[in-house]
C-alpha cells in the first residue's frame, strides 16, 4: 500500500510540473499522501575562500500543494557532524509557503582558523516530517577552505626531474619537458601528460594532477596503469606536502607524491620532483 502511495504521490508532482495552472491547482490538497525530499540541486560540498563568510542557498520540495504554510525544524546530528561549530550557521526551521511547492533556507559558512583544505561534513535532517514520505530525511554538506590562485600560476613549460633516490627506476619521464596546464574540472589543480616508469613501461603516457591547496601541493589519488599495478590509487598524497608561494613565484615548483600507495609493485615510498620553467 506504503508503494501504491508513493507512486501515485510521485505522478502528481510530474503532472504538477508539467501541466498548466488548471492541473497545480486541482492537486491542492492537505492530509497524508505527500512526499518530501531534499532537493537534488542542492551541493554535496562548498570550498570557500581563506577568511570569507558565503551564504548558501538550501532548498527542500514536496509532491503537493497545501492551503496553509508547512514547517519543520532542521536538526544537527552532531555525532556525524565533523564541521567546527564556528565554521556553519543552520537556521532553526524551513518553511513551505502555502501554495508552493518549495521551501527555501540559508546554510551561513565561514572560513576561520578551524577550517582547511581537508574536507569537514555539516550532517542534519529534518524533524515534524510525521505524516510525510521521505526516501531519505538526512542531507551531508561537506564544505573546505580554498585560497584563490591566479591561472597563469604554475602553467607553462617547465623541465621535470626526480630530485628523490630512485625506487625502482625514475617513477615519471624525468628530463623531460612537459607543458602543465590548468584541468577543466577547477582553477586549482594543474596537469600534464607524463610517462609512468619509463624503465619498464615504456609508452604509458597519462594526465598526472596536482592541487593548489591554500600554499600546499597536494596529489590527490590517480592512477597509473604499469603490469604490476591495478591502476586504482596508484600515486597518492604525501606524508608531508611541498608549499608553493604566489609572492615567491613559479619559476622553481617542488612536487612530492606517495607512489605505490597500495604496495603493488614493491613498497610505498615518496617521490619528489623539481619543476623549472622554461
Amino acid at each position: 500500500m506504503k508503494n501504491i502511495i508513493k507512486l501515485l504521490t510521485i505522478s502528481i508532482l510530474f503532472v504538477a510540473f508539467t501541466g498548466c495552472d488548471e492541473e497545480l491547482d486541482r492537486t491542492t490538497f492537505d492530509g497524508d499522501g505527500t512526499f518530501l525530499s531534499f532537493v537534488s540541486s542542492n551541493p554535496s560540498s562548498v570550498a570557500i575562500n581563506v577568511d570569507e563568510t558565503m551564504n548558501v542557498d538550501l532548498a527542500i520540495s514536496v509532491s503537493t500543494l497545501s492551503n496553509s504554510d508547512r514547517t519543520y525544524t532542521i536538526d544537527l546530528d552532531a555525532d556525524a557532524t565533523t564541521a567546527n561549530m564556528s565554521n556553519f550557521t543552520l537556521p532553526a526551521s524551513v518553511t513551505i509557503p502555502s501554495g508552493s511547492y518549495f521551501g527555501n533556507f540559508t546554510m551561513v559558512v565561514t572560513d576561520n582558523d578551524d577550517l582547511g583544505s581537508e574536507a569537514k561534513n555539516i550532517v542534519f535532517s529534518l524533524g515534524g516530517v510525521d505524516n510525510v514520505s521521505m526516501d531519505s530525511n538526512i542531507t551531508s554538506i561537506s564544505i573546505f577552505e580554498v585560497c584563490p590562485v591566479p591561472t597563469s600560476f604554475f602553467t607553462g613549460m617547465y623541465l621535470m626531474e626526480q630530485v628523490s633516490a630512485e625506487l625502482d627506476g625514475p617513477t615519471l619521464s624525468t628530463g623531460t619537458v612537459v607543458e602543465v596546464t590548468v584541468d577543466e574540472s577547477s582553477d586549482l589543480r594543474r596537469t600534464f601528460e607524463t610517462e609512468n616508469f619509463p624503465d619498464y613501461c615504456s609508452g604509458t603516457f597519462l594526465p598526472f594532477v596536482v592541487d593548489l591547496l591554500c600554499n600546499e601541493m597536494v596529489v590527490p589519488s590517480q592512477n597509473n596503469n604499469c603490469a604490476c599495478a591495478d591502476g586504482t590509487g596508484y600515486f597518492g598524497t604525501a606524508d608531508t606536502n611541498e608549499t608553493y608561494s604566489l609572492t615567491d613565484g613559479d619559476d622553481v615548483i617542488f612536487i612530492s607524491f606517495a607512489d605505490d600507495v597500495l604496495n603493488d609493485c614493491g613498497p610505498t615510498g615518496t617521490t619528489t620532483y623539481r619543476f623549472t620553467k622554461q
